[in-house]
């Protein structure tokens, strides 16, 4: 063996290694490239689960972020992505669907009004006050979006209409035992429905406060919560707040209760007051026949109207329209369940039939003899006149529609001094907050509002064959439409939700980020005095 030293390494060239009691052959010994080929191959090996594992956690990560994402995503944007049938099913709408809708866009007007008094002040003005008052959103009707008092009109009267529906349907199918289960069953779950969101809304709004995230606007417009230096001592506080909120029988006669926690929900004890009314009411009419019923109904809502209880007319009006409603309703469900024999419908009908009144007899002669052609002209002046008649009914809710649109529009309207006039006297004891007589006109704009829409005919509604081109028009446009379309109903299914937070929306994000921008170009002096310094605008 040839042995080699440099430095400290020591070579052995020969194939045999022996000290004499062990021997090993080098060449029984692994050359370094196979300890290369096992180290790369257990590295390889590592890599590909590795990658395996990182692909699954991505996988997983992205099956979780797609569903997140699909549940937060809006209804009327996911029912795009649904197949036909599904979205037909989906599209099965209740004859009072269209309220449903409408308190949804109410909702939204309600957020443009505290959007507008605090980023855009200048849309509070009437158009035409000044100069540069010539925006478009101050115009008559088209500021009605803006008018969150016009749009809490209409919450009252959609609510008395949602919840009398039920009892005066069971009514109306002589069901008297039916409406007592139904109007016990409401009067409990109804404080327990709208106490609760309100509770957990207010307790968010408690803590969001304690940590300093509300802001107070440039002209203290908007009342904020109190904030205290202990956690215990907020708490207790928003549980005392909470104590006199939550009391079903809180007066709510002159100024209105603003809880400190979420001044926006003023309505709620007036919601309550009212949803008890209307049940009282729905009970005392129970056993009266229908001419009687809807006589109650109507003079007791006048009644309310003269001496300025405008809240509660609002919700027995809302009684009223159901009451009109569930008979054609019933009747047009009573329609879809018998339709009409197939053929039955290529009957001569009326009209049709009061042009054939030339007697045979007189065909023999060879000219027309004075007694037929007064009939035949009396059949076409017929005709004419029903054709006339039709196309006024067709237009009566349009133009309501129109009018309660304008009317909500007070007190932006000018030369309409003679309105106020017509308004009981009773409404100059109600509170400034309420603006006295403008809210007598505006809560029968609200009503016409409502009643405008339960008249336009649903397109789903049987009716009975025509070819006049002039009803084609207006079967055409549907006035629920506005509020029956996907996006309406989103907002209507959302709209207690939104309503409950849009506050905290505003003045925990919007004061902090947005509103300096906005009130840069005014003074807040002057500005305070221009608008009267107080916060009756704000809650409304």
């Amino acid at each position: 063996m040839e042995k080699q030293e440099d430095g400290d390494c020591i070579y052995l060239q020969s194939g045999l290694y022996n000290d004499g009691e062990h021997s090993i052959s080098l060449s029984s010994l692994a050359s370094p490239s196979d300890f290369d080929d096992q180290d790369d191959g257990a590295r390889s090996h590592h890599i590909r689960t590795s990658l395996i594992f990182l692909k699954n956690l991505v996988r997983q990560l992205v099956s979780v972020l797609v569903s997140v994402t699909a549940s937060l995503e809006p209804t009327f944007i996911s029912r795009y992505h649904s197949s036909a049938k599904d979205v037909g099913s989906a599209r099965r709408l209740s004859p009072t669907a269209y309220l449903d809708g409408l308190r949804g866009v109410a909702c939204v007007a309600v957020y443009l009004h505290h959007l507008v008094i605090n980023w855009f002040p200048d849309l509070r003005n009437k158009y035409g006050d000044s100069p540069k008052d010539r925006y478009f959103f101050q115009l008559p009707i088209i500021r009605v979006i803006l008018d969150g008092r016009a749009a809490v009109a209409t919450f009252f009267v959609v609510s008395g209409y949602a919840i009398s529906y039920r009892a005066l349907s069971k009514l109306h199918n002589d069901d008297n035992v039916g409406v007592l289960d139904t109007l016990s069953s409401s009067t409990f779950r109804r404080c327990m429905r709208i106490y609760i969101p309100c509770a957990v809304a207010t307790f968010i709004c408690m803590l969001l406060q304690y940590n300093g995230l509300f802001t107070q606007d440039p002209l203290k417009w908007n009342n904020i919560p109190p904030r205290f230096d202990t956690f215990s001592a907020q708490i207790s506080d928003w549980w005392r707040s909470e104590q006199i909120f939550m009391y079903p029988f809180l007066e709510v006669e002159g100024e209105p209760y603003s809880p400190p926690y979420n001044g926006h929900l003023w309505t709620i004890p007036l919601e309550i007051r009212g949803s008890f009314v209307v049940y009282g009411t729905v009970l005392a009419a129970a056993k009266f026949t229908p001419f009687w019923k809807i006589a109650f109904f109507v003079v007791w809502t006048c009644y309310l109207y003269y001496i300025g209880k405008w809240d509660l007319f609002l919700f027995v009006g809302g009684v009223v329209l159901a009451n009109l409603d569930v008979p054609r309703h019933a009747a047009a469900k009573k329609a879809k369940q018998d339709p009409i024999p197939e053929g039955e419908s290529l009957l001569p009908i009326t009209e049709a039939t009061e042009q054939m009144t030339v007697d045979l007899s007189e065909q023999k002669l060879p000219w027309p003899t004075l007694t037929t052609l007064e009939k035949q002209n009396s059949a076409r002046i017929r005709k004419v006149i029903k054709s006339i008649l039709r196309v006024l009914r067709a237009m009566i809710p349009y133009a309501l529609f129109v009018l309660a649109l304008w009317i909500l529009s007070f007190p932006h309207v000018p030369n309409m001094g003679w309105a106020y006039r017509a308004v009981p006297d009773n409404f100059e004891r109600i509170h400034e907050f309420f603006q006295k007589k403008t809210q007598g006109i505006r809560i029968i704009g609200s009503m016409l509002l409502a009643f405008s829409l339960s008249l336009s005919v649903s397109r789903s509604t049987p009716t009975s064959p025509s070819n006049n081109r002039l009803l084609r028009p207006f079967r055409n446009i549907n006035l629920q439409s506005l509020f029956t379309n996907s996006f309406s109903q989103y907002l209507g299914r959302i709209s207690f939700g939104f309503y409950l937070m849009h506050g905290p929306v505003l003045f925990c994000i919007g004061t902090r980020f947005f509103l300096n921008s906005a009130w840069a170009a005014f003074d807040t002096d002057q500005d305070m005095v221009a608008y009267g310094g107080n916060s009756f605008w704000l809650c409304s």
